[in-house]
């Protein structure tokens, strides 16, 4: 994920990249929200958007299973901090260098304070 934040940072010009990763385990079921919302909270980001009964398959069919994201910095109109792109516009030059699903879901907080869009994705080991 290292070697990927650095491609990022560098193709993309951006200095704030923020990643995570977070392993899934049957857990993720208990969590209060699953019963009112249909998703689990999962450290910085949650499982929404992502089909439950599909995770828990992995999480069965696999030794280890990461709920991943990527973040960036954007203002109150969805725009990179770092430059003048739009989220959707990173969103399709990421699916396309990584070959990556991303779930472009929701937002976050960096330590700074900023809120960040996330682009999650599942990695199995």
């Amino acid at each position: 994920m290292l070697r990927m934040r650095d491609d990022i940072k560098e193709e993309f010009d951006l200095e704030q990249v923020y990643l995570g990763y977070n392993l899934l385990t049957p857990e993720i079921n208990h969590d209060p929200a699953v019963k009112f919302a249909g998703f689990a909270n999962v450290g910085s980001t949650s499982t929404l958007c992502y089909d439950l009964d599909e995770l828990n398959q992995y999480i069965k069919k696999n030794k280890a299973v990461y709920l991943c994201f990527l973040a960036f910095p954007i203002d109150d109109m969805d725009f990179l901090l770092e430059n003048d792109w739009e989220d959707i516009e990173l969103e399709q030059h990421l699916r396309h260098k990584f070959r990556l699903s991303f779930v472009v879901q929701g937002a976050v907080r960096s330590s700074e304070g900023y809120k960040c869009r996330t682009f999650k994705f599942i990695y199995t080991a």
